[in-house]
C-alpha cells in the first residue's frame, strides 16, 4: 500500500503550485485576500482555476438565466457566517461575467451552461461595492459608485432608468455593506432607505441583479438594523438567501479543490481496502464513503476545523481553513521532498507540524482561540518529540481546541482512527499518553472520559518532577 508522500513523488496526488512553489518563495499571502476589492484585484484565471463551483452551482445558474432571458429572482442575499465564503462567491460572479472566456475553459463551468442551454451569456455591466472601501462622512446616495443610480432625490424610477439607459444588464454586487453601516453612526437609517430603494429598483427591472451580503441573523451588530428598518422585510420578499458553503462535505469539497491541482481517483479502491483493514483490526466501525469523498485529506482533518475551530467567534471559517491547510501543505510539501516517508495514504491532523513558523501563529493565535499558553504548549510538551508521539500529541492538541472546555481532548481510539497507521494500536497510544503525563508540563487526563488534552495551566506534578530531574 503506497502512502500520502509516494503518491506526491509518482504524481498521483499534485498540490497547486502555490504550495509547490513555496518551499522556495513562500506562500504569497494576497491569496487569502478577505475583501472584494482584493479578490478582484487577484490573478483572474487562477482564482477561478482554484474555486470549487459545486456549492455556488444553484446562484451561476440562475443569475446567467436571469441575466440572459429574465427569468428568475433579481435579488439575491448571500446569508452566511463569517468566512463562510460570500465575498468568494461575489468574486467568482464578477470574474464569470469579465473573463467569460476564462469561466469557459473550467468543465464544470461549460457544464452550468450546457443544463441551463445557454453556451453564450451576454455582455454584462458589474457594478462592485465593497462597504470597507466607502466614505462613511457621505451617504449611501452621494458615494461615487451609487450617485449615477439612485440621483439626488433616490428613488425606484431613478434606478430603473439608469439601468435601462444602459441597454444591458447590470449585475451588482455588494459585499460588508453593514460595516459601512456601522461607521456611519446614527444616520445609518437614511442609508438603509436608500439602499432598500435600490433594491426595490432593480427588482423592477428585467434581467438586472443585485447579489448582496447582509446576515439576517439576530445579534447585537444586526438587532438595530432590523429594528430601525424594513430592510430584512424588502429582501425577504423581493430575493432569494444563499449560504455557499452549508455543510461539511461542501467545505471538504473546496478545501480539496483549494489545496490540490490533481488526485487519482483511481486510488480510492486501495485506500478503501486499506481503511477497512486498519479498522477492521482494532474492531471498530467506519464509514467508507466519507473516507472516499474526503481523500486525500483525512475525514478528521477536516471535522477538526469545520466542527471544532469554526466553534470559535473569531475563526474565519472556509478562509481560516483553507490558510491553515495551504501552510501545512506547503510545509509537508518541503518535507516530503527533502526524504520525509508517511505511514498512512491520507494527509492527517499527525502531519500538522505545530512548531512550524508559517503554521504555528495560525494554531496558536490566543485572541482566535481564547487560550493562553498555546505557543508554549507547543514549544514545551510538541516540538522535540519523535515523529510518532509528536503526531499523536499534535491530534490531543487540536482536540484541545475548543470554546467548551468540557468538550475539549480526544481518545485513544479516536486518535488511533485519525493517525490510519497500521502499525498503531489503541493501547500502546494510551500507554504512550499515560507515560506522557509525568513528564508533560501541560498534558492532563479527564478520567471520567478517557480523554487527553492540554490545558494552560502547568501541571504542578510535572513541574517538581522535571525540576528534581534537572
Amino acid at each position: 500500500m503506497a502512502t500520502f508522500n509516494e503518491y506526491v513523488k509518482n504524481g498521483k496526488i499534485k498540490f497547486r503550485n502555490y504550495i509547490v512553489n513555496a518551499k522556495d518563495n513562500g506562500i504569497n499571502e494576497n491569496i487569502f485576500a478577505e475583501s472584494l476589492t482584493a479578490l478582484i484585484k487577484s490573478d483572474p484565471w487562477d482564482f477561478m482555476n482554484r474555486t470549487e463551483i459545486e456549492p455556488i452551482r444553484g446562484i451561476l445558474k440562475e443569475i446567467i438565466k436571469k441575466v440572459n432571458n429574465g427569468t428568475g429572482s433579481s435579488v439575491y442575499i448571500l446569508d452566511t457566517f463569517m468566512g463562510g465564503g460570500k465575498t468568494h462567491t461575489m468574486a467568482f460572479i464578477y470574474f464569470m461575467f469579465t473573463k467569460m472566456g476564462y469561466a469557459k475553459d473550467l468543465k464544470e463551468f461549460k457544464d452550468i451552461l450546457n443544463e441551463i442551454n445557454i453556451l453564450n451569456p451576454p455582455p454584462v455591466d458589474v457594478i462592485t461595492v465593497d462597504g470597507n472601501d466607502l466614505n462613511d462622512k457621505l451617504p449611501l446616495n452621494e458615494q461615487e459608485v451609487f450617485r449615477v443610480f439612485l440621483g439626488k432625490t433616490g428613488t425606484r424610477e431613478e434606478v430603473i432608468s439608469e439601468i435601462k439607459r444602459r441597454d444591458r444588464p447590470v449585475v451588482f454586487l455588494i459585499d460588508e455593506i453593514l460595516d459601512y453601516m456601522d461607521k456611519r453612526g446614527t444616520n445609518y437609517p437614511q442609508d438603509l432607505a436608500y439602499l432598500k430603494t435600490l433594491v426595490e429598483g432593480i427588482s423592477e427591472t428585467e434581467k438586472s441583479v443585485i447579489v448582496i451580503s447582509f446576515p439576517n441573523i439576530k445579534g447585537e451588530k444586526y438587532d438595530k438594523y432590523r429594528e430601525t428598518s424594513d430592510i430584512y422585510d424588502t429582501l425577504q420578499r423581493k430575493g432569494k438567501f444563499y449560504a455557499p458553503i452549508n455543510d461539511q462535505e461542501n467545505f471538504a469539497k473546496v478545501l480539496k479543490k483549494q489545496i490540490f491541482e490533481y488526485i487519482d481517483t483511481a486510488l480510492l479502491s486501495e485506500v478503501n481496502n486499506y481503511v477497512k483493514e486498519v479498522h477492521v483490526k482494532e474492531r471498530l466501525d467506519y464509514k467508507p464513503r466519507e473516507y472516499q469523498e474526503y481523500f486525500p485529506f483525512h475525514p478528521e482533518l477536516v471535522k477538526v476545523i469545520y466542527e471544532r475551530l469554526s466553534a470559535f467567534d473569531g475563526f474565519q471559517k472556509t478562509r481560516g481553513g483553507i490558510k491553515i491547510l495551504a501552510h501545512v501543505s506547503a510545509d509537508l510539501y518541503r518535507r516530503i521532498i527533502n526524504g520525509e516517508k508517511m505511514e498512512s495514504p491520507f494527509l492527517t491532523i499527525g502531519d500538522i507540524d505545530l512548531a512550524n513558523e508559517d503554521v504555528k501563529p495560525l494554531l496558536a493565535n490566543n485572541n482566535v482561540f481564547g487560550v493562553y499558553n498555546l505557543e508554549v504548549i507547543i514549544n514545551r510538551d510538541i516540538k522535540d518529540e519523535k515523529t510518532i508521539p509528536k503526531k499523536i500529541l499534535a491530534n490531543v492538541y487540536m482536540y484541545s481546541l475548543f470554546p467548551d472546555k468540557d468538550k475539549r481532548g480526544i481518545k485513544p481510539a479516536e486518535i488511533y482512527i485519525s493517525m490510519l497507521q497500521k502499525d498503531l494500536s489503541i493501547e500502546s497510544i494510551e500507554k504512550m499518553l499515560e507515560d506522557s503525563l509525568e513528564n508533560k508540563i501541560y498534558l492532563d487526563k479527564e478520567n471520567s472520559t478517557g480523554k487527553f488534552y492540554f490545558k494552560p495551566e502547568p501541571s504542578i506534578y510535572a513541574l517538581i518532577k522535571n525540576y528534581h530531574s534537572d
